[in-house]
């Protein structure tokens, strides 16, 4: 296979490609020739390390605020064949790109240039240049910005500037010409800064252009919320435990605990003052902040819900000059704003602002200027949902601006989402399109923080994409076999980890970075339309037969060289390791970290590195890059992980690419494409020479011994349900299949799925499900029990012996907590409620106000032998726009076409449901179309969408579409005073 789309970055010696500043030209023609991938990255390393600059001279000059300067000249030679070659779809190849000796650079050897280069697929007459400025100081670097000048050579495409070049930056259909300097804002100390850049050209002898790089020395370091924290100078980790209620205090030399903390209430969040004398805990449930003097281990400072603090805190960061705490209130929807007032560490309220339903991570700019908060749910109904991040101005004290992620293929994208079926060939089988022939589900949800790369310039943000062609299958030992062109997913392929890449260059800017369409063979004007975010997953692969160091992507969920090798379960954490070479990705859900390559976004390894731990929920890595700290949702146990594969200071890593090409292959299986038909290019890497696992090491887990308040059995119960990994744990076969992979927290999803049942939101599982009765919408599974014996079987291929079984339904039965109420005011309350006894109580019977009609004496507070209470008020639906469009029905032969079109909408279940038929899963109960339980109530006010379909967004609107059903007549004032009760629920 040709190493093809991928642009070369090579070694002094390997290839004619040579970095500024090294003082040599092109190498030796028979080491050029070398394919094996592990060789070009070993060289690549062996180059980094001969351009390291003398230290104490760059150090000497790198004074705050010092001007620092680098003149580079760049050579592309257009003919290299590398460079031009293109085999059909198959994308660029790999190019050489000569750069020579810099003119100048000031302090000598601050700055570096590594050029990747190759043929700007779809764009003829385009070189697409990767440009990376390396950083070699100590100290960050700001107002660092691109100058190219000077062109020589080729052949101009006429009316262009002579001097112009392409900004793909953040979007790669950019066809706006520039000159100006490009703005690369910030590059930490030994960081990379990437831009990306077409550069025109005739294929025609060579281009030669200047680049000039200009900034300043500067200080400062990207702050995030986490649950655990280091002292400045590494020597003191602490480290939070929910379930515990405290925290232990670890010296990072001994690694062991020096002293523990305990609280009236969970610590969620904990940060340290830049000085290191401070240490800020939020405490979730009590509502508290609380202010620590590291040395005497006391609180100083108590600050509750009467101080501003908000309700249900989750998240706290301090600014990087320690001058502001932040705390978010996950129920309140706030961000407040403490000032610290003087050295005794007294924090005063300075604002509180409405940021918006369920803020989640923080993160804090380098200058502290700008606070980027997550939400952690989308909002919205389903065919108008968006994810959001609120960006907050903390120098003004206000809310900036909202970045929005949309669904691209909501109802006001059809004509572009339409455009890819616009074409004669499919035409013929499909007929005329409408709009709502292309409508599904395609949100961007479980958004767990805004994660600055330790530049500030660019901002992972890790969550699922709830997508409607990937529907919820369940089988049995007798499905058919003849409908593996819609049924490829396997047991537990649900909750698939994606991470959007943003730019965060500037004050208070956060932009979605476009993904590359012209990469992919689609049609162009479809991905130019669609403006698909920047992204990667990590999705389950197949290695080809005829050649198996190739590895194909079968899933649809538009792959590129950025997409893992391996499947990973949802990600939580990011960190970055020194000078923020590699991101790791921490998944709570698999027990493991990822390894990518943070410049280029590809990963560095085949699989990735298991903890020996359950469910790890944040993570740090230490000031000097050494180790990281990881702590853990379900034990109190920290693990330390040696980074010195990445810390080596004179061969840091460098930028590193998987060679992918998009081409067909016969030998794999592959579902439906972007679109439309089954026989796609497929993205295809070759792992030759990729090492298995990234080169991390668990050297110690530190138990610190604060005591745990979960007896066994429920313990056991909470790590299966949030828990995929195969390996430990039999709950699933698949990393995207835990139970928290669409309940996060025991709530839901904030989106809607395809079923078997049909379409449904995701229920939220909130107080636990003992008292319910009849679970789902439909009333279909008697009681948790039984639900875990047949979903863990069917839906997620697990084995649960009857042990974890009784676990497992016992923590979805009675361990999943309540969130608390928002803060209404009580008389409206007790007004609502008297409108809810009278109105609505007949149909919200239950004590958790569904109507499942739970059996007191059953053990997991099921049914029983009862019977559901259930209603039909008119929302039942043939379409409801979450699973792949009628559209799909239509490329489809028979009997998948008819198995789609089954699980779309509403319909009878039982005997005659043809899904069943087909997939031989535990036949549902007789269920008529349209009728349904009443959902429980328990913190209703919660959910991202109402109804089972989730057409509606807010519980204003949910309860003024019951008035109008059920023909009540309330007025404005009584509406609120229902909506005031509701939340106390």
């Amino acid at each position: 296979m040709r190493r093809s789309a991928v642009p070369a970055f090579v070694s002094l010696a390997a290839w004619p490609l040579l970095i500024a500043g090294c003082g040599q030209s092109a190498a030796s023609n028979a080491l050029s020739q070398q394919s094996s991938l592990q060789r070009l990255q070993q060289r690549s390393q062996q180059s980094l390390l001969r351009q390291q600059p003398p230290a104490a001279a760059a150090q000497a000059q790198a004074r705050t605020g010092s001007l620092v300067l680098g003149v580079f000249d760049l050579k592309i030679n257009t003919l290299e064949r590398r460079l031009r070659h293109n085999d059909g779809n198959q994308g660029p190849t790999q190019v050489g790109v000569r750069v020579s000796q810099p003119a100048s650079t000031v302090p000598e050897g601050a700055l570096k240039l590594h050029v990747f280069a190759k043929d700007a697929p779809g764009r003829t007459g385009i070189v697409l240049a990767e440009v990376h400025v390396e950083n070699t100081l100590d100290v960050p670097l700001e107002g660092v910005s691109l100058t190219f000048s000077g062109r020589k050579g080729g052949v101009i495409v006429p009316g262009q500037d002579f001097d112009s070049i392409y900004d793909y930056t953040v979007n790669p259909f950019n066809d706006a010409p520039t000159k100006a300097p490009l703005f690369l804002d910030r590059i930490a100390p030994r960081g990379l800064a990437t831009v990306w850049v077409g550069i025109p050209h005739q294929f025609v002898g060579d281009v030669s252009m200047k680049l000039t790089v200009n900034g300043k020395t500067s200080s400062g370091v990207p702050q995030v919320s986490r649950a655990l924290a280091l002292s400045p100078d590494d020597a003191e980790l602490w480290s939070a435990f929910a379930d515990g209620q405290g925290l232990a205090v670890v010296d990072t030399t001994t690694e062991n605990v020096v002293a523990r903390l305990a609280f009236e209430g969970r610590p969620a969040s904990v940060a340290m003052s830049p000085d290191g004398v401070f240490v800020y805990v939020a405490l979730a449930d009590t509502n508290k902040v609380l202010v620590i003097d590291r040395v005497k281990r006391e609180v100083v400072q108590t600050l509750t819900e009467a101080d501003g603090v908000g309700r249900e805190l989750r998240n706290l960061v301090v600014s990087p000059d320690g001058n502001k705490v932040f705390v978010a209130g996950y129920v309140s929807d706030t961000l407040a704003v403490f000032e610290r007032a003087g050295t005794d560490g007294v924090l005063k309220l300075a604002a509180s602002l409405p940021v918006g339903r369920r803020p989640g991570g923080l993160s804090v700019s380098a200058d502290g200027e700008t606070v980027f908060v997550s939400h952690f749910l989308p909002r919205g109904g389903i065919r108008d949902n968006e994810s959001w991040v609120t960006i907050v101005d903390a120098k003004a004290l206000k809310v900036a601006k909202e970045t929005r992620l949309r669904d691209q293929f909501n109802r006001d994208n059809t004509a572009c989402s339409r455009i890819p079926y616009d074409n004669p060939f499919l035409r013929l089988k499909t007929g005329p399109i409408s709009s709502e022939d292309v409508e599904m589900e395609g949100v961007f949800s479980q958004m767990a923080g805004v994660f600055l790369t330790p530049n500030g310039t660019q901002a992972w943000l890790p969550g699922v994409r709830v997508a409607g062609g990937v529907q919820v299958w369940e089988t049995g030992p007798n499905a058919r076999k003849d409908v593996s062109g819609l049924v490829t997913f396997q047991p537990g392929e649900l909750a698939l980890p994606i991470v959007l890449l943003m730019d965060t260059r500037g004050k208070t800017t956060l932009v979605p970075q476009v993904l590359n369409g012209y990469e992919r063979p689609v049609e162009k004007t479809y991905s130019k339309c669609m403006a698909f975010e920047r992204e990667f997953d990590f999705s389950r692969g197949d290695f080809r037969k005829t050649k198996p160091n190739e590895l194909v992507s079968r899933l649809a969920s538009y792959p590129t060289g950025m997409t893992g090798l391996s499947e990973l379960g949802l990600i939580r954490h990011v960190e970055f390791t020194r000078g923020g070479r590699r991101a790791l990705l921490l998944s709570p859900i698999s027990d493991e970290i990822a390894v990518q390559d943070a410049a280029t976004g590809h990963p560095t390894s085949i699989g990735h590195f298991a903890l020996s731990g359950s469910n790890p929920h944040s993570m740090v890595v230490r000031a000097d890059g050494a180790k990281a700290y990881v702590n853990y949702l379900n034990s109190a146990d920290v693990s330390v992980v040696d980074l010195s594969a990445y810390n080596d200071a004179k061969n840091l890593p460098g930028p590193s690419y998987v060679p992918y090409v998009y081409k067909h292959s016969s030998d794999i299986p592959q579902i439906i494409g972007v679109t439309g038909r089954p026989k796609e290019k497929w993205l295809t890497r070759d792992i030759t020479g990729l090492p298995q696992k990234p080169p991390l090491r668990e050297t110690n887990r530190i138990d610190t011994g604060l005591v745990d308040t979960l007896d066994p059995e429920m313990r056991r119960g909470k790590i299966l349900f949030h828990s995929s990994n195969p390996d430990k744990y039999p709950v699933s076969v698949s990393r995207a299949g835990a139970c928290a992979g669409c309940h996060p927290d025991g709530h839901a999803d904030g989106s809607a799925w395809s079923t078997m049942e049909g379409e449904r939101r995701t229920m939220s599982l909130r107080g636990g499900v003992a008292g319910r009765g009849w679970l789902h919408i439909s009333a279909t599974h008697a009681d948790a029990e039984e639900f875990v014996h047949t979903v863990v079987k069917e839906r997620l291929g697990g084995t649960l012996d009857k042990a974890d079984e009784t676990a497992l339904a016992k923590y979805i039965a009675f361990g999943i907590p309540r969130l608390q109420s928002p803060v209404v005011e009580p008389q409206a309350a007790a007004r609502g409620k008297a409108l809810f006894e009278a109105s609505c109580r007949g149909c919200h019977s239950d004590a958790q106000g569904g109507s499942g009609n739970a059996d007191a004496n059953h053990p997991f507070g099921g049914a029983g032998a009862n019977e559901p209470f259930t209603f039909d008020i008119g929302t039942g639906r043939d379409l409801s726009f979450v699973t792949l469009g009628p559209v799909f029905e239509k490329l489809f032969p028979e009997p998948e076409a008819k198995l789609l079109r089954s699980i779309r909408g509403d319909k009878d279940l039982g005997a005659s449901d043809y899904t069943q038929q087909v997939l031989d899963y535990r036949p549902r109960p007789e269920r008529k179309k349209g009728a349904f339980k009443s959902p429980s109530l328990v913190n209703v006010w919660d959910h991202a969408v109402f109804f089972h379909h989730g057409h509606v967004g807010t519980l204003s609107e949910a309860v003024k579409e019951i008035e109008t059903r059920l023909g009540l007549e309330m007025s404005e004032s009584e509406h609120e005073d229902m909506l005031a009760y509701l939340k106390t629920l």
